[in-house]
């Protein structure tokens, strides 16, 4: 696992063989790590926490632009749409929607980051 700033959002991890909890962003957190602290966040909280990670996707998107591969970035923008409209016409409970959908990008962004090897948003 690595750390990075690309969405900004912190909580607190620790990576297995680390003792202590260390400032993580939420998107490279453990997969129990970022669903505990949805758990207790409210419907307006995961929302701005939505729109911040979708914001953190289009501003990575922006970095690894390249026009010679214009096919390549619509193909990932294209999958990560499908799979949020896969969420939002599966699951009836708003509350889980966002859960869901916040885990998603949270998978999402870190797997493009590792792809392209994106430290932070500014790289």
């Amino acid at each position: 696992m690595k750390r990075r700033n690309l969405s900004g959002i912190y909580i607190f991890d620790s990576f297995p063989g680390e003792n202590h909890l260390i400032p993580t962003c939420i998107e490279d957190c453990q997969a129990k790590t970022l669903l505990d602290w949805m758990s207790s966040k409210d419907e307006h909280w995961l929302e701005s926490v939505e729109k911040h990670l979708l914001n953190t996707f289009s501003q990575m998107m922006n970095c690894i632009a390249d026009p010679a591969d214009k096919e390549g970035i619509e193909l990932i923008i294209n999958e990560m749409h499908k799979h949020l409209n896969e969420i939002n016409t599966t699951i009836q409970d708003e509350l889980e929607r966002y859960r869901n959908r916040i885990f998603f990008l949270c998978r999402y962004i870190h797997d493009i980051a590792d792809l392209f090897d994106i430290i932070n948003k500014e790289d």
